[in-house]
Parts: structure tokens; sequence; C-alpha cells
């Protein structure tokens, strides 16, 4: 029985293309039981004695060097048999099943002559096997054996995970397999240094006791990497600048003994500045090791006009993590690992309406669970907006003294000073802002009763502000979060008291405006916060619902879809948020469980 095809007209004039994955799985079969059974072999691949027979064709399919060999003008062309130097029988007996069953057969005894083979005949899909089948086979037994093939054979993948191996157990190894921590080399020792995800179970002074070690056991040769060593230690850590801590006197007497340069370190380190320096060639120094971030919740104000004063950390639960004197209307910015908390206001109503905004700014230290006081702003802000470019702080509109503002305000952390930039070009209050690519975004807000859809642009280089174009929904009390190559502009609220549901994004690079799916319970005056592919929205007041709220709702950007989050304890407005990475070491108010780690 024939089977055939009758395109119609239309039809006829384009081209069909059918795939039938049986057709390759039996092409591929039948290779194999030709090599099997030694048919129609027309070469044999002679190592340590042993001969192969195979097919030229094969092999030239699924290796570069029998390509060459094959395909171009070299003797072994028109051999009958080849000799391969350098590699086993048995790596070559594991290749040549590889390339015919695209399977790899061995144990980790024999998987380096596999690995020499692979690389050798350049059988990349090969190497790569032999790279995962070491990983799967990691121990703190045999870490350093494998780290060790992965420089050799320049397996970049192989090296990162051993590196991500020994980070995550090191507690394990440093009790069992300290001996092999020794005799890693320089490039490794400093790998494992660099990384955040070191085992929550070693502290940073035995870090800086394993770099002191490694440099003792072969001193002559390693002393020269010492330096470069200790600046991936944090030391900051150890001693803390400027906080009132004395610091690990055991620690310290050791890097003095190790070093000419010790107590010039341990003076570098009690300079109060030297931590908020973003250009500082020691900023490794105070770097959380961690990989635990969260989205922070800060202050607001609850149901029965009371202010808040904790801030809540989430993941799939929200935990208390510190107390700061309560607030609202206030804006939260990280930079450089650490929390400000700036401006807002402490009372619903004060005698003295202009005195309803504050000017004061607090820092929070997460590595020591310190909060410090700062320099005020030049001018009371409540309902403005705060963000970090670069080394700085940016403030800007507001409420305050004489009604609705125009200042705007930048803050050096290393001078613990503001000076006032150029004004925005209208008064705005209520507005949101956003952080991207060293230029500050602000958008929507209001300099009296009708909410804008203006954006502007502001340069730190230029000092200026500029239009961008403008928002497809007027809104006030909203939110932007910068998230990937795209700013998100979220909730609000518009003229006629309703919730604006619309999710709007802009792209900086081409310029315009997408709608995205929208929000399905309002929220205004509400915290949001971006961490990994979700952003958070938290809180805040609903029209529609009529009062303030606790629920969280999180957007996925590689979806466009939203979904509910983990409630807040406490329906809150006037929130501010942020996302910061905390140490392993601080957990929750009364949370006696280990801390898991957050999505990064």
């Amino acid at each position: 029985t024939s089977l055939r095809f009758y395109p119609s007209s239309r039809q006829s004039l384009q081209r069909k293309c059918f795939h039938n994955i049986n057709n390759l799985i039996f092409f591929t079969q039948g290779f194999r039981e030709l090599w099997e059974a030694g048919c129609l072999c027309d070469i044999r691949l002679v190592a340590e004695d042993e001969t192969f027979p195979a097919h030229r064709s094969v092999l030239a399919a699924a290796s570069c060097y029998f390509r060459v060999m094959f395909t171009t003008d070299m003797k072994e062309r028109n051999m009958d048999s080849v000799e391969l130097k350098g590699i086993s029988a048995g790596g070559l007996k594991c290749a040549l099943d590889f390339i015919y069953t695209s399977q790899l057969v061995s144990d980790l005894e024999s998987l380096e002559d596999a690995l020499i083979t692979s690389t050798h005949l350049q059988i990349p899909h090969m190497t790569a096997c032999c790279a995962e089948l070491l990983q799967s086979s990691l121990t703190a037994d045999n870490f350093l054996e494998i780290l060790s093939l992965s420089s050799r054979y320049d397996l970049a993948s192989l090296k990162g995970e051993c590196l991500a191996f020994i980070s995550q157990n090191l507690d394990v190894i440093l009790k069992t397999g300290e001996s092999s921590l020794l005799q890693m080399d320089a490039d490794g020792i400093w790998g494992l240094l660099r990384r955040d995800d070191v085992s929550p179970r070693v502290s940073e002074t035995a870090l800086l006791e394993l770099v002191l070690k490694w440099v003792e056991y072969d001193l002559d040769r390693r002393q020269p990497y010492t330096e470069l060593l200790l600046q991936e230690v944090r030391l900051g850590l150890i001693f803390p600048p400027g906080c009132g801590f004395e610091g690990d006197l055991g620690a310290a007497a050791e890097l003095v003994k190790a070093l000419p340069k010790g107590q010039a370190y341990l003076d570098m380190l009690s300079e109060q500045c030297l931590g908020l320096q973003t250009d500082s060639p020691v900023r490794n120094w105070f770097r959380i090791r961690s990989t635990r971030k969260a989205v922070l919740a800060t202050c607001g104000k609850t149901t029965g006009s009371r202010e808040c004063s904790d801030r809540g950390q989430t993941s799939q639960t929200w935990r208390t993590i510190a107390h700061v004197e309560g607030m609202y209307n206030h804006c939260a910015v990280v930079l450089n690992d650490y929390l400000y908390i700036i401006g807002g206001q402490n009372s619903w109503f004060n005698t003295n309406h202009e005195e309803e905004a504050t000017a004061c700014v607090r820092r929070y230290d997460p590595r020591f669970d310190k909060w410090t006081r700062l320099a005020d702003m030049h001018v009371r802000r409540r309902r403005f907006h705060c963000s970090a470019l670069g080394d700085r702080i940016y403030a800007v509109g507001g409420r305050g003294e004489g009604g609705i503002l125009s200042s705007s305000e930048c803050y050096s952390p290393a001078e613990d000073k503001w000076t006032h930039i150029r004004a925005l070009p209208c008064p705005l209050s209520s507005h949101a802002g956003a952080a991207y690519s060293n230029r500050l975004y602000v958008c929507g807000g209001s300099s009296g009763e009708i909410f804008s859809n203006a954006m502007y642009q502001y340069s730190p280089e230029l000092d200026e502000w500029t239009p961008l174009p403008p928002l497809r929904y007027a809104r006030g009390f909203h939110s932007m979060s910068p998230a990937g190559d795209k700013i998100y502009v979220m909730a609000g609220q518009a003229r006629s008291y309703s919730d604006v549901l619309v999710t709007e994004c802009y792209c900086p690079a081409s310029r315009q405006w997408t709608e995205l799916s929208p929000l399905p319970v309002g929220h205004s005056q509400h915290g949001a916060a971006a961490l990994g592919s979700s952003i958070y929205i938290m809180g805040g007041f609903s029209w529609t619902e009529e009062g303030f709220l606790s629920s969280v709702h999180v957007y996925d950007r590689e979806a466009d879809a939203w979904r509910a989050g983990p409630q807040l304890p406490r329906p809150l407005v006037g929130v501010a948020s942020g996302t910061l990475t905390l140490p392993h070491a601080l957990r929750g108010k009364g949370d006696t469980t280990e801390p898991e780690p957050e999505p990064s």
C-alpha cells in the first residue's frame, strides 16, 4: 500500500519538513551493530599494542581530531592502521563506546584515562560527561583530586562546582580534611575565599586562620600570595570599624604576627568611613559573606493610627529582625549591604503641620545588628523618593516645609554629608522613583490635587533633569522597581480615589512603555522590592477594600503573572521596602531555627 500526499496549489509552492526521531535512533543503532560485529570497519586504531576496529566516517563525525586526520592531507588519511600515542587502551575503548553508544562507562579510578582521551581526541560531549561524573562523585575525601583534574584539563564548570562543594561543606572539611585544603594551589584557595556561599557554620575568623595556615604550609613559595588572599578575607566582619567593638583579639594578634603590614591593616580597619567607600581598594573586607537575600518591609502605620517600628524579612514567612523608631511615609534605601531609613513622619497629626515630616536618617548594619544615627537631610520630607546611585543616595521632592517640594539633595555615606542638587522641574509629592544605569527616574505623583503621568530622568554627571515619555496612566502613591533591563511601575491610586491595577513597564533602551498583567488587588502607599525574577508588592491601602492591607502580591517577570505572597503580620500603610543581604548569623527575633537560604 502506498501513501500519497496531494498538496493544494498553494501548498505545492511551500517546502514541508517532517522530523522522525525514530530514524535517528535506528541510524545510530545500525552503526553500533556494525561496529560491534566488526562489519565494514575501514580503520584500525592502536593504543598500547591493542587494536580497535572502527569506521572513518563515524570517527570524523564525532571527533575534530579524526576529522582533520581523515579529511586533510595527512599521511594517516590513507593508512589502514593508526597508532595513537599518549592514550591508554582503556581510554580509547571508553571513547569508542561513547562515540557509538553515547554512554560513558567508567569508574573513578579509570576516569582520568577517559578524560585524557576525550580531550586529546577532541570529543567535547564525552569530556562534559566525564566532568558530570566527577562532579557527582565529590566528597570531603576526594575534592582535592577532582579540583586538580579540573585545573589540569581546563574544566571551568567542574572547577566552579568543586569550589562550591568545598565552600558549602567547609565546616566538615575543616574538621576532616584540613590537610587537603592546605595542599590547594593559590588559585584554588583564592577562588574559595571569593565565594559568598561558605558554610554558615564557618566564621570569618576561621577563614583568616585558614589563610595564615595555608601560607605557613609552604612559606617560601606562598608568602607572595598573602596580600592578595587577605584582600578576599572579610576583615571588616572580624574587626568592625568605628562600632565600639574591640574585635577578635586573638585574630588581631595572629594577623600582626603573620604580616609586616598586619598592624597597618588593623589601623585601616579602625577608620569609620572605610567600609562605606565603594571605590576603596579593600572594599571586599566589608562585604557580607552570605547568599541569604531577603525582602524587607520597614516600619509603616497599622490600624488605629499606630506606627510600627519593626522590620520584617521574608522568603516564605515574615520575621522581625530589628526595631527602630516608628515612622511611615519614609524611604528605605540599600547601599553596600547597609539599610538606610530616611525621612517620613512619626505622628498622624502635629500641632505644627510642617513638622509632620522629619529629616532624620538612620543606617542599619546587619553585620553587627547595629543602628547608627547619621546627618539629617537639609529638608524635612515625607511622601518623597530616595534611590542609591553609585556611592550616593538621592532624595527628591515630597511634602515638608512649605508644602509640596521640588527640592532635591544627595548624601555621601563616606562623608556623612547632604548636598543640594538641581530641583525637580516641578514640585512633586506621592511620586515614585527608581535608579537604573546610573540614572534616577521619577514618575507620577502630584503637585496639588491632580495626579501626573509625567516622567523625568536625572543625570548626576550633568546635574540635570530631562523629561521622558509619560506614563499611560496617571497615578500617585505607586511604586517603581528596576529589574533586568526594564523599570516596572505598579499599583497606586487615580484622581478619582480609585485603585490603579494596571502594571506598566518602561524600557530605557527604546524609551517605550508596555502594559502588562494587572494587579489582582489595588495597593497604594505600599512597599515594593525586586528579588530574583520576582517583584513583591506589600501592604498599603486599597480603595476597593476600603482599608489597610496585610496582603502581599508577587509579580513573576518571566511569566508576566501575579500570585499571592506571604501575608504581612499586620496591615501596614506608608511602608517602605528594599532587598538586603543578611548574614547567616542574623536571625529573626524569637527565631531559634537554623536560617534558611533565601532565593537569589
